[in-house]
């Protein structure tokens, strides 16, 4: 995808992005190359719809007219049918080792199998699509933050020009960067939890059952928890309870060790190989506040980058 994009010129990295997280949910929900073209093409088209109407009831303040929620209806019914197409298709060649194989074993119908399809696909690809929008802005526009992560990169490859998964770990660098963009752009910057039992918090008396809408846009920052906090830095305690661009407790985000790995391997393999340049807005504008937090778009260049010399340390 990326050789595709340095052959293109500009490109839009927000849409780039989302489409790229999308295959990677595909991939683990149906296997590697399960779906055909056209069959991706529909559910790129059925999750958006999806995306779209989900966004509209969650923030609208008047009720639709009739024949508004009338077309509503038919959409997601064209939507709920695309979805039920897909997955047939994606049952007969799905791997054994995909999601959908399992779901299939434990005895799930189609409409159950499609639902959590669904569900998995919008909570996990424009999670980590919008991440990886502002992961990429931020190696395109931070001085020497490329050619340092392009280093590391190098540092943890094998003979074959892989990187070893072991060496991960200590990649320090770009799992740090990850963490930043994370802190300034938390893809879910809100949910809500419910009171369990009678409880006090900052002097207020909250009874059982009370919603709490906790916002991680506005804990990570927090001029109290973190110093500059609209800056991007990697020197931060990414330990502080303020941070939880995942939730936190049993309730926390469950594809957060996928996700993480996920920008930090972008990041990797992204920067060993190109460089980002020409980037069509700075400073970074403000994201759009839907049912995740969505980059404005963004539009750079990719370029082949010469080969990285391994800098030589001292004895």
């Amino acid at each position: 995808m990326a050789a595709r994009m340095a052959q293109q010129g500009r490109v839009q990295v927000d849409a780039v992005a989302a489409q790229l997280a999308l295959k990677l949910v595909c991939i683990a929900l149906l296997g590697h190359e399960v779906l055909s073209a056209q069959d991706e093409q529909a559910l790129v088209m059925a999750v958006r719809s999806v995306e779209h109407e989900v966004a509209d009831e969650m923030f609208r303040v008047l009720p639709l007219t009739p024949w508004a929620a009338y077309a509503r209806g038919r959409r997601r019914d064209l939507a709920r049918r695309t979805m039920s197409i897909v997955v047939q298709h994606a049952r007969k060649n799905a791997n054994d080792a995909s999601i959908l194989k399992a779901l299939d074993g434990v005895g799930f119908n189609d409409e159950a199998i499609r639902d959590e399809v669904l569900t998995m696909l919008l909570a996990g690809h424009h999670t980590t699509g919008s991440a990886a929008a502002w992961l990429l802005y931020h190696l395109a526009v931070e001085p020497g933050l490329i050619d340092a992560i392009a280093q590391e990169a190098l540092a943890i490859t094998d003979g074959q020009g892989e990187i070893r998964p072991v060496s991960l770990k200590s990649a320090s660098l770009s799992l740090t960067v990850v963490r930043e963009i994370l802190r300034l752009y938390p893809s879910i910057w809100w949910f809500s939890r419910e009171v369990q039992r009678p409880v006090t918090i900052a002097g207020q008396r909250l009874s059982r059952g009370t919603t709490l809408i906790i916002c991680p846009w506005q804990l990570h920052r927090d001029p109290r928890h973190w110093p500059e906090p609209h800056r991007f830095r990697l020197d931060r305690n990414y330990t502080n309870r303020a941070y939880v661009p995942f939730g936190a407790g049993p309730r926390a985000c469950v594809g957060m060790g996928v996700a993480m790995m996920e920008l930090q391997l972008l990041a990797l393999e992204l920067a060993s190989a190109y460089q980002l340049v020409d980037v069509n807005v700075e400073p970074a504008p403000q994201p759009r506040a839907a049912v995740t937090l969505v980059p404005p778009q963004i539009s750079m260049q990719f370029k082949i980058r010469e080969r990285v010399a391994r800098r030589e340390t001292a004895a």
